[in-house]
């Protein structure tokens, strides 16, 4: 019975983790503005490198 809630919470906290990291990746993903920033931030990179 002392088992039982731990196993709960870490099942919990494991699906927690893979669905905020499926929104953060589909965020990435369908944010437009996001995409044109990290692709002028590697732009200024190469321009100051």
């Amino acid at each position: 019975m002392d088992t039982w809630p731990k196993n709960t919470v870490r099942c919990v906290l494991v699906i927690y983790v893979i669905v905020s990291f499926i929104q953060y990746i589909s965020t990435i993903y369908s944010n437009k503005n996001m995409l044109q920033f990290i692709y002028k931030f590697k732009i200024s990179k190469t321009i100051f490198l």
